[in-house]
């Protein structure tokens, strides 16, 4: 098949940047798209309505990109959410609910912007009814071939549940049940799945790592397929020179969430508290008012209510005025491919106390103003920390960015030849 522009593609995507990082990222791809000669149909799989945002899909119009389908919003109430959650794994074509009828059939291939089950399991059967080149674009590791990640992923969530639901809880045993279940499903569906597509795309060396998938004929991890682009340098070079004094607080680097070790922060920050009592903890991103409410429990009991701070969603202006006034980052992340916050940090000139998953150990090693612990070990992420904190000043080296405009250009260059070979 000869590639001519227009190529016109189907893609399954979330783009709202409350979703977090690969949402973000995915925004900034369907933007540059048209100009590459690629234009994107937008199919919207099951979304929080929370992060639903029209001011985004406003823009993306504005650039020539169609939305032509929102399939429904995960329900608020979290034991139907998590229903709904096993229904869509056990039997997707009944709940997820395909209208074929809605999708235009002149297109070339079928994209899923993420690498959750929902996502790759629409545009996988929407690409096989329609004879179409199925392609994944993996923007988190899907699965983890490393037991001793596995092990260390199942620790963390155990003792997310713990912490946020009590030991003990029948709440917390359901939680956890329903998480084991889902997850065993996930990864097994997932795996299974990949294996039909037609290509796979990771944007990080450390997918390719953490998911046992080798650069081949049918899948690539680029080195990275992650940075900031111009707008977000040049926001950042404003705030640091209107913002330059550092202030007596420390900032959650990820969003609110188990992956990305939240309570972990908590038990961490608790040390620092004992040492620098007027410190507090600042945690940006958007949070269901039940899990906030459960967060603020948990922060009461360790006797730090009144020193954590939620912010809700931040602008990114705001979000990088908090983190360059900020004396430290927390970023105890479990899961990730090339943490954005820890480049920002860097680039605000703000140190990072990170675990040593493998996305941290290939891009930041070796970097001035990260500290580097074993993944689970607080004390040790805590100690550093203070060590941090305790200082006047702590250098911080600048990370060393892939240009976004070249990252584009090999996201488009790969897709087309993908199109072109099948």
């Amino acid at each position: 098949m000869v590639v001519k522009d227009p190529l016109k593609l189907l893609v399954v995507v979330r783009p709202f940047p409350k979703e977090g990082g690969g949402s973000y990222r995915a925004l900034k791809s369907l933007i540059e798209y048209p100009s590459y000669g690629i234009y994107p149909y937008l199919l919207i799989p099951p979304t929080d309505y929370d992060v639903y945002d029209f001011s985004t899909l406003s823009l993306l119009k504005t650039r020539d990109v169609k939305i032509i389908d929102f399939l429904k919003y995960y329900s608020k109430n979290i034991v139907v959410r998590r229903m709904q959650t096993l229904l869509h794994l056990a039997i997707p074509k009944i709940f997820i609910g395909i209208d074929l009828k809605k999708y235009p059939r002149n297109i070339d291939a079928v994209l899923s912007f993420h690498e959750t089950w929902d996502a790759l399991w629409i545009a996988y059967f929407i690409a096989s009814k329609t004879e179409k080149t199925s392609i994944a674009i993996l923007q988190l590791p899907p699965f983890y071939v490393s037991k001793n990640r596995q092990k260390t992923l199942y620790l963390a969530f155990k003792l997310y549940y713990n912490c946020i639901y009590g030991k003990y809880s029948i709440w917390k045993f359901l939680a956890q049940l329903h998480h084991d279940m889902s997850e065993m499903l996930v990864i097994r569906n997932i795996m299974q799945i990949l294996h039909k597509y037609s290509f796979i795309i990771g944007i990080s060396r450390a997918i390719c790592v953490e998911s046992g998938l080798e650069s081949s004929g049918r899948a690539i991890c680029m080195d990275p397929g992650v940075s900031l682009d111009e707008q977000d340098l040049n926001l950042i070079n404003i705030i640091r020179n209107r913002y330059r004094e550092k202030k007596g607080y420390v900032v959650f680097g990820g969003r609110p969430t188990a992956t990305k070790g939240i309570v972990e922060a908590f038990l961490v920050f608790r040390d620092i508290v004992k040492r620098y009592n007027n410190c507090r903890l600042v945690i940006t991103g958007g949070i269901h008012g039940s899990r906030a409410s459960k967060f603020l429990r948990f922060a009461k009991r360790l006797g730090i209510g009144d020193k954590v701070v939620f912010t809700g969603f931040v602008s990114r202006e705001e979000r990088f005025r908090i983190v360059r006034e900020a004396k430290l980052m927390l970023y105890p992340s479990h899961v990730d491919a090339f943490p954005y916050a820890v480049a920002e940090s860097f680039l605000l000139g703000t140190p990072v106390v990170a675990y040593d998953i493998p996305a941290i150990d290939i891009y930041y090693k070796g970097f001035e103003g990260i500290r580097i612990v074993r993944e689970l070990d607080m004390d040790a992420m805590a100690s550093e920390a203070i060590d941090i904190l305790s200082r006047d000043k702590v250098d911080v080296e600048a990370p060393r960015l892939r240009p976004w405009r070249d990252i584009i250009e090999e996201e488009v260059s790969l897709i087309k030849r993908v199109v072109e070979r099948f």
